[in-house]
């Protein structure tokens, strides 16, 4: 897989176009656009809807009854400023108890500390997502020539718009938060200070009353947020330095009008109350791209980050925005096992952990009644000790100036021998997409000779075998990646979880880290240089395929981030890597049925698309399934790609190819392929110009080979009794050998094609052919219209436009391993993930 760079914020335009297709992208610098992120609805947002929509009627009630009066009055038609107006009040309409906020509490303080609920945070611009329905209202209405400027729009109501899709974003990746009792925080960094140690520090200090068990700088009644920060920031630090023996490596900053620039996209940001910036082996400061300045601080170098409300203004809403921040610094700090962020208000505090199973949110403690708790919190998110902050130790820099100069990775290698090996800081870095799951983060090394290595780590649930136990009996098989050392349950997230946790509660999956060290590759499929290589790399990952299966193992995964360009003069021009997901067989099926389709839905099968449904008996997963996935991995290329590095225009239209075999629905997805195997094909869905003849031929040549295959597995499906489907099962495994054969036959027949002199040339356009008419223009007494005879120009003007400068050289093997080498955006790290 190749996911985003580490230290790179921004993504790269030569990516396939979404994370459904690409699970993980590749990051390049100086690009801003952000993968698409699908939004689903957290646990308990049902109610919060309803709630909202009451509101919404009673808010604007008043508002519209006014306007319809000053309409009435004027007497004049509604024109596009009205209309525009309308339309942006009933999509960005809501009701102002949802968030806790007023009429007063909208005003901006004159530090410009908005009295919302998000006084700090509303300054926070942007949201982790596709245009929504909102901007692309705007961007019409801009287009039209219509004022937007309206007295209508609230910019405060459409910061709380761009903060809850932030919201949304980081909650639907952990997957909702479960709330456990606030009590639980007695028991956290107990060892930090003893009871006694903090009691003087607080009497000595004098920042607590015991008589009046209250804080002597919190206020107990302030009158806006701004009030709270600097006596909180000063709490925080003195508990910091009296306690912490952190030796300056902590500061507490006020960050409420700082933009902390979210990973994906430089555009993002967010804005924390208070945060505390770190210093040390695993902090480095933030750097947008386009900007070779550092950036004092960032999600790249903060500890933790706290928000801080009053308890009038407080709601759950805010308690859910600690997930934007903790996700945010998993991201950035990509040897984060787990980060954690609180919110403080002049009473309560309430804490916000995430992990790789997911994230938790605490009840509220009374800080005036809890001095210790509160004391104990502060140092453990402050500490001096990165493993306690939740960072892996075994990952290292050296920083200067606050960037990082060198770095070493340690693990264990074939020989059970712990070894360090430095990290290559000037190769391109991944690193994972999101939060939750697997999360397989990479890094570039090399050995004790110099030999490019790359350490995998992931996160497996206790269900799942260790992918090194399938490395291992692929180890000496061409074709698939190979492993040359190990090292097994590094951590697991049950233990970063409090004891009131209950872990056996639905939704939760402990999960285990493990690191694998792998020999390094050439570039992920889809940055391919000509069409010679893709089809070449293609066929020897399909033999690597066939080689992994007689060794006892399945992939299950097929996907384009999961086949890699071989090594520079290598025997295999394709190699298939990730066997996260792969299973020990022996034969060419599991013989297990299908329980849930894993892979990405733009390569599943039909059959396994299917496995879900309850109409349909589900078949164990086949090597048949592998070589469908593999010919849906062509076809992305083929509709996806213009050319090296130019992805096409309209692959992913509602009615493309692509987007059909990628709609959520699985019974609709896989008829969307039958419907393709069966009827379409490149005759009918024609791919951009610059794939030759010779590819769309294979494509079409692959689709008549595999539908009698698929056809053959949907009627055994069909058929009662499993005793019968497996015996019809076994039949067509016979021929196991047979389709290797003849799809790789294929595959060598285009690649003969692709060295005749022209074989890689572009196709010329489509023109429509018309029938003759049986009589001239002059007997007929009409006359052809010319727009006929212009058709074939555009539709040349628009194959040299869509060509572009692309022409037979590009076809030319490239002399040298194809792999981008460019800095990451901090100066540091660089990974890779196999």
């Amino acid at each position: 897989m190749d996911p985003p760079c580490i230290g790179a914020p921004n993504v790269s335009e030569s990516q396939p176009r979404s994370t459904r297709a690409l699970r993980s992208q590749a990051i390049q610098p100086g690009d801003t656009t952000e993968p698409t992120e699908k939004v689903q609805p957290s646990p308990g947002k049902t109610q919060t809807a309803k709630r909202r929509k009451q509101g919404m009627k009673t808010a604007s009630a008043g508002t519209r009854q006014k306007k319809d009066e000053k309409a009435r009055a004027q007497s004049t038609p509604l024109d596009n400023d009205a209309m525009a107006s309308k339309q942006l009040d009933a999509l960005r309409e809501e009701p102002s108890t949802e968030l806790g906020s007023t009429a007063e509490s909208a005003t901006v303080s004159p530090a410009g500390d908005s009295e919302s609920t998000h006084s700090d945070s509303e300054s926070r611009t942007s949201t982790e997502f596709a245009p929504s329905p909102e901007t692309d209202v705007l961007s019409e209405l801009e287009s039209t020539g219509s004022d937007i400027s309206t007295p209508s729009i609230d910019k405060a109501q459409e910061e709380r718009i761009r903060l809850e899709k932030q919201r949304s974003v980081a909650i639907d990746d952990l997957k909702g938060l479960v709330t456990v009792e606030g009590s639980c925080l007695k028991d956290f960094y107990r060892n930090a200070a003893s009871d006694r140690q903090i009691k003087n520090f607080l009497v000595t200090s004098g920042l607590y009353g015991f008589k009046s068990r209250t804080w002597t700088d919190i206020p107990t009644d302030p009158q806006t947020n701004e009030d709270m920060r600097a006596p909180f920031a000063k709490v925080i630090q003195k508990i910091i330095d009296g306690l912490g023996n952190v030796r300056k490596t902590r500061s507490v900053v006020d960050t409420h009008d700082t933009s902390f620039t979210h990973y994906y996209d430089s555009t993002q940001v967010s804005m924390p109350s208070l945060a505390i910036k770190a210093t040390g082996p695993s902090f480095a400061h933030p750097r947008i791209t386009a900007d070779p300045k550092p950036i004092a601080i960032g999600f790249s170098n903060v500890a933790s980050v706290f928000d801080i409300r009053r308890d009038p203004d407080t709601s759950e809403t805010d308690v859910d925005h600690l997930a934007v921040y903790t996700r945010q610094i998993m991201l950035h700090q990509q040897n984060r096992l787990f980060a954690r962020s609180m919110l403080l208000t002049e009473s309560q505090a309430r804490l916000v952990h995430c992990d790789c199973s997911g994230g938790y949110k605490t009840d509220a403690i009374h800080i005036n009644d809890e001095p210790y708790t509160l004391v104990r919190l502060i140092l453990g998110l402050s500490s001096a000790n990165e493993t306690i902050l939740g960072l892996d130790t075994s990952v290292q820099w050296k920083v200067k100036n606050g960037v990082r100069i060198s770095g070493t990775v340690s693990t264990v290698d074939a020989s059970g021998k712990r070894v360090k090996y430095p990290l290559s800081l000037n190769e391109p870095g991944l690193a994972r997409t999101g939060v939750r799951g697997g999360g397989p983060v990479c890094w570039n090394a090399r050995d004790k000779t110099g030999k490019a290595i790359l350490l995998k780590d992931s996160w497996r649930t206790d269900s799942q075998p260790p992918e090194y136990t399938f490395l291992k009996k692929a180890q000496g098989v061409g074709g698939v990646v190979q492993m040359l050392g190990f090292d097994d349950a590094r951590a697991q997230t049950k233990t970063f979880r409090p004891a009131c946790f209950d872990l056996t509660a639905e939704g939760f999956d402990n999960r285990t880290m493990s690191r694998v060290t792998l020999t390094r590759y050439g570039a992920p499929l889809h940055r391919f240089t000509s069409q010679r290589q893709v089809v070449e790399a293609l066929r020897d990952a399909i033999k690597g395929h066939l080689n992994l299966l007689k060794a006892g193992v399945l992939h299950q995964d097929i996907s384009i981030d999961n086949i890699l360009f071989g090594e520079l003069g290598g025997e295999y021009k394709g190699v298939v890597i990730d066997l996260g997901m792969a299973v020990e067989v022996n034969g060419p099926s599991t013989y297990v049925p299908v329980e849930h389709p894993g892979g990405t839905y733009l390569y599943t099968s039909v059959c396994v698309l299917d496995a879900l449904s309850p109409f349909y008996p589900a078949l164990p997963r086949d090597y048949l399934d592998d070589l469908e996935s593999f010919f849906y991995v062509f076809c992305h290329l083929l509709y996806g790609f213009e050319g090296p590095g130019r992805q096409a225009a309209d692959a992913y239209k509602p009615d493309s190819v692509l987007a059909r075999w990628e709609i959520p629905v699985l019974r609709h997805a896989s008829l969307s392929k039958l419907h393709y195997l069966t009827m379409l094909g490149p005759e009918c869905r024609r791919p951009p110009l610059y794939w030759s003849t010779a590819c769309t031929e294979l494509c079409d040549k692959l689709r008549k080979y595999l539908l009698p295959l698929v056809t053959t597995k949907v009627h055994i499906r069909d058929r009662d009794g499993r005793r019968v489907r497996k015996a019809l099962l076994e039949n067509l495994h016979d021929g196991l050998d047979a389709h290797y054969t003849a799809i790789l036959a294929l595959f060598d027949t285009a690649l003969e094609e692709l060295d005749k002199p022209g074989g890689t040339d572009p196709r010329a356009p489509f023109i429509p052919s018309y029938p003759p008419s049986p009589y001239s223009e002059h007997e007929s007494g009409f006359h052809v219209p010319s727009y006929f005879g212009k058709l074939k120009k555009s539709a040349k003007r628009r194959s040299s436009r869509d060509l572009g400068d692309s022409d037979s050289d590009s076809d030319t093997p490239p002399h040298k391993r194809l792999r981008t080498t460019t800095s990451s955006s901090s100066g540091a790290e660089a990974t890779n993930i196999d």
